[in-house]
């Protein structure tokens, strides 16, 4: 099928606004580490499908599905089968609904897909229980209630979320995704603006059991402004009481304003990976309550501090430690509070001791960047030394077990803006943009040529308002000029 764009993307053609050139700022773009090796690393997370058969969904339907008789989405929900793609029209679909009946493959799944470059509005909630079945570039909202459930919830192995814009959800979590099967993908999705209702209505409420279902990848994702709802509302809360919340997969996911967790009750958490992700006034605490293991690199933390409590420690007697800790090549900048809280966590007896156990020698927690100055603070070992600079730390960590940052720097604090483009792995057309304008220009300098060629035309939307006005539009003729006049900004970039 033909992309198509809606006027609201199109009309605005003109050339961004030339401003006073002390207002503009060169930047440097980076791409994932996958796009630099040229593709070559595995994408779990993809996969290509070819569909059986295609039909079409209209908000008013009644008719059989082709092109030119759209059915009901409530016919296509009761009458898919392994291998369908229904495309749905622009326009708004209200209610709750429910897929239970008909489940796809794994070489065949159901597609639900809104067509591209139209609004397509679910006014209510998407709950999927059937395996294998596919969410995708739908935006979803609920701003009076209609729904008791999530925006999505994935209840069913094989489910994937993908590129959907999901906000504006009263009372309730964006996203769902809960320990009900292997082979769950949360992909591309832009989710922002929970409305509390006496509660905290996560932007991603998270949880899986790798022994039994493998890792659940989220992969690419916006999670956005969960603060503005309550404090104790998380951007991700991957979190557990009596489930579990082991193999989680989170790759280069963009996190603004609002806690990242990994952590709760139950049993220790293993098996984690966050890796390549960039976080803004985002505190990422890994671990609650029980020791986790992580797999933590490559990351960028924007004014955010790292938080990690239980750091799985040496010594442990009751449950098999599954691999080291891994913090490296991450850097730290501008955090509200110390860069590292750390202390180690271990069931050495029959109840959890934190801040006993030694660090492991396995463990890694190395080549990392801060800003000026360094802080963390430090427990382990029976010492709870409180707030070190990195010579204590390094000390401090070595006479532990296994000395920490050795060939880590510090450096001074970020002026250079910094810009990353991630590109869609379902999606070619699209790619999402993150801008660090640590200088504070009014507008930053961008070359997006590893993304566009010249005489491409595009569109650029604020994260949060990709179906308003653009923030610019144009034919790509070499680098652009971005309004910004904040400090960070979050950006959905389309060809056309």
């Amino acid at each position: 099928m033909t992309k198509r764009f809606s006027p609201y993307a199109l009309f605005l053609v003109l050339l961004f606004l030339i401003g006073d050139c002390t207002f503009l700022q060169n930047a440097s773009v980076e791409t994932s580490a996958e796009q630099q090796q040229g593709g070559a690393a595995a994408r779990p997370w993809f996969r290509a499908v070819t569909p059986l058969r295609q039909l079409y969904v209209s908000p008013t339907g009644a008719g059989d599905g082709k092109s030119s008789s759209p059915m009901s989405l409530k016919k296509a929900i009761d009458t898919a089968k392994a291998g369908d793609l229904y495309w749905l029209q622009e326009g708004q679909y209200k209610g709750a609904f429910i897929l239970q009946k008909n489940s796809g493959t794994e070489k065949n799944p159901i597609i639900f897909r809104g067509t591209p470059g139209r609004r397509v509005v679910i006014q209510g909630s998407i709950q999927v229980y059937t395996a294998y079945t596919w969410i995708w570039g739908l935006e979803i909202m609920d701003p009076g209630g209609v729904s008791e459930t999530s925006g999505v919830d994935m209840l069913a192995p094989g489910i994937h979320v993908i590129n959907n814009v999901i906000h504006d959800q009263k009372g309730k979590v964006g996203i769902g995704a809960w320990q009900t099967g292997e082979d769950q993908v949360i992909y591309g999705n832009i989710v922002y603006k929970q409305i509390p209702k006496q509660n905290n209505p996560h932007n991603l409420y998270i949880q899986n059991d790798f022994a039994h279902m493998g890792y659940k990848y989220i992969v690419n994702n916006m999670f956005l402004d969960s603060r503005d709802a309550t404090d104790a509302t998380y951007n991700v809360h991957a979190y557990t009481q009596e489930s579990l919340i082991t193999g989680l997969w989170f790759e280069q996911n963009i996190v603004r304003n609002g806690m990242f967790l990994i952590g709760g009750f139950n049993l220790p958490a293993d098996h984690e990976v966050v890796n390549q992700s960039y976080f803004y006034k985002s505190p990422v605490q890994i671990g609650y309550r029980r020791p986790t293991q992580v797999r933590f690199q490559y990351n960028y933390l924007g004014r955010s501090e790292l938080i990690t409590q239980y750091f799985w420690g040496f010594g442990e007697t009751q449950y098999k430690q599954t691999a080291p800790n891994i913090y490296s090549n991450n850097e730290i900048l501008l955090p509200p509070a110390p860069h590292v809280d750390f202390s180690t966590s271990a069931f050495l007896g029959p109840e959890r001791c934190d801040g006993c156990a030694k660090i492991r020698p396995v463990d890694i927690f190395d080549h990392n960047k801060y800003s000026s100055p360094f802080h963390a603070r430090f427990y382990a070992d029976n010492k709870n030394l409180g707030v070190l600079g990195m010579d204590g730390w390094r000390n401090a960590t070595a006479e532990a077990g296994k000395r920490f940052d050795q060939n880590s720097v510090v450096v001074s604090a970020p002026r250079e803006t910094k810009v990353v483009i991630l590109k869609n792995d379902y999606e070619p057309s699209r790619a999402h943009l993150v801008v660090y304008n640590w200088s504070n220009v009014a507008k930053v300098r961008i070359d997006l040529g590893s993304f566009l060629h010249a005489g491409q035309r595009f569109t650029i939307f604020d994260a949060e308002k990709v179906f308003q006005t653009p923030t610019l539009s144009g034919v790509y003729g070499g680098p652009i000029e971005l309004s910004m006049g904040k400090e960070f900004g979050a950006f959905v970039i389309i060809q056309q």
